[in-house]
């Protein structure tokens, strides 16, 4: 929409502004229509380059992270907001410099033009970005780059279930819900993404409601599935499936186990024959265990959030984060996931 603003508004100075402007613009900035036409054809069909060359990039990289890390953390790459915006800068150089072509007709101008000074400025700031990217992508398909990405991640997510026990949470005492029961159900199927506590502990405080949240982050869940329980008198003004969302793939926001298994997924193929990084796999079982530590020190069980107003049962450490040993089958000996 920039591109297309902006390639609008030279055209406009172009046309009737240009003469009242050149007293204040170097004379070398300023071209004729037919040189302006070939410079600009020639800069369109660069950047359409650099961005087919951009696809491709993009497609061997995440071949590369499915073969070789994990096909689950192919999201990690996919939602890099960089990887598209430099994309989109691509594109934009080249619907400017397009629709400026479009607009360059002899018939229409009398004297010389600016837009293919501005079509080079834009270029030249592709080209930059077009650098930087190679030394993004470079640097991003490192698997220690990965792996602090996704190191960083988890920790995100730990930190706000720390921040919400710490500020929000109260151990239940005696919750009991007075009014009319009624379930609100899941309208599609799908993961659970994401739960915003904060604006549900609002939400249950301002409409006078005790809510019951029956689903954790990162559950499935199919279409009619109860996803709150809501106790009340009078019937509320606005919907509470506004409060979560879902989607048909998981997501480590505040998936605490998803963050674990990506983890533990790149660490089983660095191990495997066809790869044979042990180093890495090594330090992934590093890290998983500061990352265990700090979650064995959240709080467990059945939570009040708020002003004793809505209730989330946080789930058991024991139960998602330990195995329980097994025999090895080639050497008998007892054997621990982690």
């Amino acid at each position: 929409m920039i591109a297309i603003s902006l390639s609008i508004a030279f055209y406009y100075v172009d046309l009737f502004y240009i003469e009242e402007l050149k007293p204040f613009i170097p004379s070398i900035l300023l071209t004729n229509v037919d040189l302006a036409k070939t410079i600009m054809g020639s800069l369109a069909g660069a950047l359409l380059t650099m961005t087919i060359f951009t696809f491709s990039t993009i497609l061997v990289v995440l071949t590369m992270y499915s073969s070789q890390f994990s096909p689950r953390t192919l999201t990690n790459f996919i939602e890099d907001k960089i990887v598209w915006r430099v994309l989109g800068i691509f594109l934009s150089g080249f619907i400017f410099n397009t629709l400026s072509l479009l607009f360059m007709r002899a018939d229409l101008y009398e004297t010389d033009v600016i837009t293919t000074f501005a079509g080079i400025v834009i270029a030249f700031f592709c080209l930059a970005t077009f650098s930087y990217f190679i030394h993004y992508i470079a640097t991003s398909v490192q698997v220690g780059e990965l792996v602090n990405n996704l190191i960083t991640e988890a920790e995100e997510a730990i930190s706000k279930f720390e921040e919400l026990q710490e500020n929000e949470a109260s151990e239940e005492k005696d919750w009991s819900p007075i009014g009319i029961k009624e379930s609100h159900r899941a309208e599609k199927e799908g993961y659970i993404h994401y739960l915003s506590f904060k604006k549900l502990v609002d939400y249950a405080e301002e409409q006078e409601l005790k809510i019951e949240i029956l689903v954790n982050p990162g559950d499935y869940v199919y279409e009619g599935k109860a996803i709150f329980n809501v106790f009340g008198v009078n019937k509320a003004e606005k919907s509470i499936n506004n409060f979560y969302s879902l989607g048909a793939s998981r997501t480590s926001e505040q998936d605490l186990d998803f963050a674990i298994q990506k983890m533990v997924e790149v660490a089983l193929r660095a191990i495997s024959p066809g790869i044979n990084d042990p180093n890495t796999a090594n330090d992934i079982i590093v890290r998983l265990g500061r990352l265990l530590g700090r979650l064995g020190r959240l709080k467990t069980g059945t939570f009040l959030l708020g002003e004793e107003q809505v209730l989330y049962r946080f789930h058991s450490y024991k139960k998602h984060y330990t195995k329980p040993s097994t025999n090895c089958h080639i050497t008998g000996k007892r054997i621990s996931p982690f």
